[in-house]
């Protein structure tokens, strides 16, 4: 039994042929994990960006929310003024029906009413000053003077019979802004 050398180089060209083959099967694999997994990576950035955009408008949503209610709350509050501009009890009321963590009146002497009666000169505030202009806005506070956490607050100018009378601020502790926004 004899190999001719046609035969040999048949069996040559054969096993180069199947080499040949399991390469190109091996490199269209690879393509096409390679091209699968660029696909997933583009689905799941249209997903972080899909999933960042919703977050960014809920959060701007909930600041819009709290900004309202505390421009509501000081106007129901100029309209009590009469009664309620040094009545503790009634800002804790406001503080436990507001969603709100705490609640502050800014009186025109510029000293800070709270439900627990603490009075603290903020006069020289920007955010006072802000809403003495009739703005009213939000700001974040790096540490509580009172309780040392992080806060977010929101105010808005007071008016009883079209004068300004103070600033009523809505306080929202960091926990109490992570639980809003899960």
């Amino acid at each position: 039994m004899t190999v001719n050398k046609s035969e040999k180089k048949l069996n040559y060209h054969l096993v180069a042929n199947i080499i040949l083959m399991f390469l190109m099967v091996a490199a269209i694999m690879t393509l096409s994990v390679q091209r699968n997994h660029d696909r997933q990576m583009e689905q799941i950035d249209q997903y972080i960006d899909t999933l960042s955009s919703r977050t960014a408008q809920h959060v701007s949503d909930v600041f819009k929310d709290k900004q309202s209610a505390i421009r509501s709350i000081a106007y129901l509050y100029g309209q009590t003024l009469y009664s309620a501009e040094e009545d503790p009890s009634y800002l804790a009321s406001l503080e436990q029906d507001s969603g709100f963590d705490w609640i502050r009146f800014v009186g025109t002497d510029g000293f800070v009413r709270s439900s627990t009666d603490q009075l603290r000169y903020v006069g020289d505030r920007p955010y006072y000053t802000d809403a003495m202009k009739g703005n009213s806005g939000f700001l974040a506070i790096m540490e509580s003077r009172i309780t040392g956490t992080k806060l977010i607050s929101f105010y808005a100018p007071v008016y009883y019979q079209g004068e300004f009378r103070g600033v009523m601020i809505g306080s929202l502790e960091e926990a109490t802004v992570s639980a809003i926004l899960k």
